[in-house]
């Protein structure tokens, strides 16, 4: 008799998989996760904080580092008469932020090629835009277009 495993998988539901062992590679090489992304809107902003170009550059910045990338490059744009986007390509792929100050809104899309992007910088957002309420929603890119 073959061998069975549990295998849990972590995704936005919780699967049980009872698969015997000589399975697990074929499951794994068509489960192939290319990247992480992560997007945070943030509500109920500090006004001061998402039409301030400088500030907005400082969040990104700390942010990037948190998740363990470094800036290859990065834009931002002031636009009038307020609201900011900041774009940065990072080593592990893209970061950015848009500003909606008229609404105390601003949105984060993180993109990473890492396995996942660190919860962490939930709260580390929220707390440099001085959000009332944040929600935030991970999504995974795979290679096999798996539903």
């Amino acid at each position: 008799m073959e061998k069975i495993v549990e295998y849990s998988y972590r995704g936005d539901i919780g699967i049980v998989l009872t698969i015997p062992i000589s399975c697990i590679g074929r499951i794994f090489e068509r489960m192939k996760i290319m990247a992480s992304q992560l997007f945070v809107d943030l509500y109920d902003c500090d006004k001061d904080v998402i039409n301030n170009m400088d500030k907005i550059k400082k969040i990104a910045k700390e942010s990037i580092k948190i998740i363990g990338a470094e800036i290859v490059e990065e834009c931002v744009h002031q636009f009038q008469p307020i609201g900011i986007t900041y774009i940065a390509v990072i080593t592990t792929s893209h970061f950015s932020i848009h500003t909606w100050p008229e609404y105390s809104y601003a949105a984060v899309d993180i993109f990473s090629c890492d396995e996942e992007v660190p919860k962490k910088i939930e709260a580390k957002l929220v707390e440099a835009f001085g959000a009332k309420r944040y929600k935030s929603k991970s999504f995974e890119r795979d290679i096999e277009g798996r539903t």
